[in-house]
């Protein structure tokens, strides 16, 4: 009997003893080395060739482990699909585990990337919710700093706000007061883009507080360096100069950043022999084409300030250059770039369709539904209390249209009587005047316009690409045809029914009446670009303007009267 058992039980025996795959052990060696050296880990996971091959198990542990170095090492993480297949093994397996959690923060960071906006708020709430509900502040707290950096782009900056406050305090909670003291700058930086300096001020002084505690230059550094940005907000040049200096000694990493903004601190102020010093080192230090650039733009302002307009002109033909060269490059390795992607995310896709959801999925993203509701009726809240003044500013305007017309009417009536015909045009004249007065002052008091002349007076030295963005050109529009609803219909049958839709919102733009330098620094452009422009809207316009005229001076004479 023992001999006829004999064979299945060698047979165990030999499938119990036999080695793992290298893909196994390559696996445990990068889980092993993770937690201190991120790029061995990294070295060990390119070793496993084909991760779709994976089974269920591994393929989680490898995009989890993938999530985690390219979090540390500052590279992109995985694709949606592998990240969302993982993260349904987990949560499958281990559902409030805390590599769970992370999971969901990663997915929803990958999405938030990608700019699938409502994707990535999904995902965001339902790791919250977890890390809430299992006490993993420290998690809590970087998933309501990414959720704050969702609402900065939408330009919901008081949503914003509560996040990054939220933020700060699930860090102080877990202990982690570094990050503590970045979720409070970054709190302070939302509040200066809603031109609430002071509260600002308030948030900056507060995280400079918890980075001096900590003995931390990095850290610092960086506070110190928006401390100096809103000091320059305020026109406070000295204060502005001492701090970022002192954020220029304490920490290499922005150092460009930190001159970028002295030199625009030395310009406002004259002290152009110091703009050019610090012009001059930043001259001397290894950098990409894009801060090159910046730089070159830096000079062109400094010769301009100096007038010497042949070295001015010289580096004003290198930035437009860099534009006419670099452009079409991005945009092509964009589009191969995205194609890539687009056909790896279809092939995992593919893998997974017969994929089964487990019921407790449906109370969960019910539940995330909900806070999303909430949120969005707090938002509405309290965007119905900021708009207060808007909504008595419209009232006033209807009253004083009403006054206008009958004012006009009674004048028709009465023509016949010199005196009282004289009376009333003189009241029908000093109404439209102030009725167009409100109305423009309606339109700069708007959220758009406030938006606008923030961002005017912004200091944005890296920026590639126009300050305005799609969603803001929308509002633009919006705002002036709410405004001034006779605008567009004027505008095209008197001069151009073929008016192109960028050159319709550029019109609009014009409403808000900034002069050359204030546009050039919203479209990233140059003061006589802007001049440029606004010549060429006239000639395709057929407006003809004396020297003293000015675009906007014509559409408020002509066709807002």
């Amino acid at each position: 009997m023992k001999l006829k058992f004999a064979p299945f039980v060698l047979i165990v025996v030999l499938f119990g003893c036999m080695p793992k795959t290298d893909e196994a052990v390559f696996l445990e060696k990068a889980k092993d080395s993770i937690e201190s050296d991120y790029v061995r880990a990294k070295d060990y996971l390119d070793k496993i060739e084909n991760p779709i091959a994976l089974n269920n198990k591994h393929f989680a542990l490898y995009t989890y482990l993938s999530c985690r170095i390219a979090d540390s090492l500052s590279i992109s993480l995985p694709l949606h699909a592998e990240i969302q297949k993982a993260t349904e093994w987990y949560m499958n397996n281990y559902n409030n585990d805390l590599i769970t959690t992370r999971m969901l923060l990663f997915l929803g960071r990958s999405f938030d990337f990608s700019e699938e906006d409502y994707q990535a708020m999904q995902y965001y709430l339902k790791a919250l919710t977890m890390a809430k509900d299992n006490k993993y502040y420290n998690e809590a707290g970087y998933i309501s700093s990414y959720m704050g950096d969702l609402y900065s782009g939408g330009d919901d900056m008081f949503a914003a706000i509560k996040k990054y406050n939220e933020a700060a305090n699930y860090f102080h909670i877990a202990g982690n007061y570094r990050s503590q003291a970045f979720a409070i700058r970054d709190e302070g930086r939302s509040w200066a883009l809603v031109d609430s300096l002071e509260n600002s001020m308030n948030a900056f002084l507060e995280a400079r507080k918890i980075a001096v505690s900590l003995n931390d230059n990095a850290a610092l550094s960086t506070i110190l360096n928006g401390i100096g940005n809103i000091y320059g907000f305020m026109g406070d040049y000295k204060l502005a100069e001492e701090n970022l200096l002192k954020a220029l000694d304490l920490g290499s990493a922005g150092r460009i950043s930190t001159i970028n903004a002295l030199v625009f601190i030395y310009l406002e102020s004259g002290n152009l022999k110091n703009a050019e010093n610090l012009i001059d080192s930043l001259s001397n230090m290894e950098m990409d084409e894009d801060y090159q650039n910046t730089l070159n733009h830096k000079y062109y302002q400094l010769y301009a300030a100096q007038k010497k307009y042949p070295e001015a002109l010289q580096k004003l033909e290198m930035v437009f250059n860099y534009y006419q060269k670099s452009l079409p490059k991005d945009s092509k390795k964009s589009f191969h770039e995205l194609e890539k992607k687009y056909d790896s995310m279809m092939f995992t896709s593919e893998l997974d369709k017969m994929r089964i959801q487990r019921q407790w999925f449906i109370l969960l993203f019910i539940i995330s539904v909900a806070v999303v509701l909430l949120l969005i009726i707090i938002s509405q809240y309290r965007i119905l209390k900021v708009n207060k003044l808007i909504q008595g500013q419209d009232k006033e305007i209807q009253i004083l249209m009403a006054k206008y017309y009958v004012a006009k009417n009674e004048l028709m009536d009465k023509e016949e009587i010199t005196t009282q015909y004289n009376q009333k045009e003189k009241e029908v004249e000093l109404l439209s005047g102030k009725l167009k007065d409100l109305r423009r002052k309606r339109l700069l008091n708007s959220a758009i316009g406030r938006k606008l002349r923030t961002l005017a007076s912004s200091v944005k030295p890296q920026m590639d690409k126009s300050l305005i963005t799609t969603k803001m050109w929308h509002s633009i529009e919006k705002e002036v045809k709410e405004i001034y609803p006779e605008f567009e219909l004027k505008l095209t049958e008197s001069h151009s029914p073929e008016l192109s839709e960028s050159d319709w919102q550029y019109c609009c733009f014009l409403l808000f009446n900034f002069n050359s330098n204030e546009e050039g620094i919203l479209l990233n452009i140059n003061p006589h670009s802007a001049r440029t422009r606004r010549s060429r809207i006239r000639g395709k316009l057929g407006i003809e303007l004396t020297d003293e005229q000015k675009l906007y001076d014509y559409f408020t004479e002509n066709l807002l009267s």
